[in-house]
């Protein structure tokens, strides 16, 4: 900051202190601002309510004018830990315990040292990972399809269908019908984007009688087509798993279908 500079920014800081004498904290103005307090911006305030305050008693300017390096500095200084938020992203598994700072997921790490601070100035604690856990999607369980429950049907309040390919398909357009449950939005993405699976009244029941018995193994031999190529709507009740194809998982299934 010029000589120049500094001296109109204290006659700024000695006008605002006489007018703003007596006042609380809140009623300086600019807090909070919508920008971040440990980063240079254009406009007065931060986004953090106590930390703006803190810094805006110290020095009034920064609730009247750009949020300049000095404010940042002072927020550095006088807000605790907040400023902490360079070690995002670490370089650790952010729902691990590990000796480092932060974590390898950014928001993750930002939104734990938000809670914690101390999960990004010091080592990433059992604490920190434990709270990743309960508030980061990274650190959701995997899902693992197959479950229970039809595909082509909702069936709440039980997540997932039972046909592995289509519970996939379904679930990575919307995690929801997996973590959450199986309602009509995610049935009709089954009926929408699972081939052959929601065309079959009964899956290996490949001549429609009602029974699964040896003349419908003989049709699935001719359906069969390993890991390449598509089925045609003549086959769709020997794709067990709705991947378009009739592989060795298919034929496991229609041997568990086949009437004794």
């Amino acid at each position: 900051m010029t000589y120049r500079a500094q001296v109109v920014r204290v006659s700024v800081v000695s006008f605002v202190s006489i007018i703003t004498a007596g006042r609380t904290q809140s009623s300086v103005g600019g807090c909070p601002g919508s920008e971040d307090c440990c980063i240079v911006h254009g406009t007065p305030g931060c986004d953090d309510f106590d930390c703006c305050d803190t810094v805006c008693l110290i020095d009034s300017f920064c609730c009247f004018l750009p949020w300049d390096s000095s404010c940042v500095s002072y927020a550095e200084d006088y807000c605790g830990n907040l400023c902490n938020a360079s070690a995002c992203p670490g370089t650790g598994d952010c729902c691990q315990a590990h000796g480092s700072p932060g974590c390898n997921d950014a928001l993750c790490c930002d939104l734990v040292c938000t809670r914690n601070a101390a999960c990004c100035s010091g080592q990433w604690s059992a604490s920190c990972a434990t709270l990743a856990t309960q508030i980061c999607d990274v650190c959701a369980p995997p899902i693992v399809c197959p479950m229970e429950g039809e595909c082509c049907t909702r069936h709440e309040p039980t997540p997932g269908c039972n046909r592995e390919a289509c519970c996939d398909l379904v679930c990575n357009l919307d995690e929801f019908c997996c973590r959450g449950e199986w309602d009509l939005v995610c049935a009709t993405k089954a009926q929408n984007n699972c081939p052959n699976i929601c065309v079959c009244v009964m899956f290996a029941d490949l001549d429609s009688n009602g029974i699964v018995n040896l003349r419908d193994f003989a049709l699935f031999q001719s359906c069969f087509t390993g890991n390449v190529g598509t089925v045609g709507d003549e086959c769709a009740c020997a794709d067990y798993d709705g991947n378009d194809r009739v592989g060795l998982a298919d034929f496991k299934a229609f041997l568990e279908a086949m009437t004794p």
